[in-house]
């Protein structure tokens, strides 16, 4: 009788003691990857170039005038064709509809194509609204109005954004 009860003992340790096989059931867990990260992109060590320090006074047309003497350099335009900064859109239109916003910004890039101001849709649901100008400074902003409610787009109004910092360059791609 001991001997059974031992072996029952022991039975019950062991198999209590001995590790659980998975089922099939699978916990997953779900973390977010940036996909659009592309380590081939970056510059292997001996491509690495350091500038030179440079004071740029002046930026006119994709040139800065940098040196003592005022000549010119030719600036990495690349660069600063998508850098963007805090200013000011107008807005000159709002829709739910996403084919009248096109048609709008369509029209709009006729109207405002001969004052070189972009015109952009920005979706923040459930609204399409059409968007003009890269204005760094309220005045150039308050410009810009002026240039849509003289256009037609009496209910033109500023509002803040993310703006390029020098959209004649974009103009210049185009």
């Amino acid at each position: 009788m001991k001997y059974l009860l031992f072996s029952i003992v022991v039975l019950v340790l062991v198999i209590g003691c001995t590790p659980k096989r998975e089922t099939g059931m699978v916990k997953e867990t779900r973390t977010s990857m940036d996909e659009k990260f592309d380590p081939l992109s970056l510059p292997m060590d001996d491509d690495v170039q350091i500038p030179e320090k440079v004071q740029k006074n002046k930026h006119v047309n994709g040139m800065a005038y940098d040196s003592p003497q005022g000549t010119p350099t030719i600036l990495d335009t690349s660069a600063m064709m998508d850098k963007k900064v805090n200013g000011f859109r107008i807005q000159i239109f709002a829709t739910k509809d996403r084919e009248q916003a096109y048609l709008l910004k369509e029209e709009a890039l006729q109207i405002f194509n001969k004052d070189s101001i972009n015109v952009y849709i920005e979706f923040d649901a459930p609204y399409y609204k059409i968007r003009v100008g890269d204005c760094v400074t309220r005045n150039q902003a308050s410009r810009v109005k002026n240039i849509a409610r003289n256009k037609g787009y009496n209910k033109a109004w500023v509002v803040k954004a993310q703006v390029y910092e020098f959209p004649e360059l974009l103009w210049r791609k185009k």
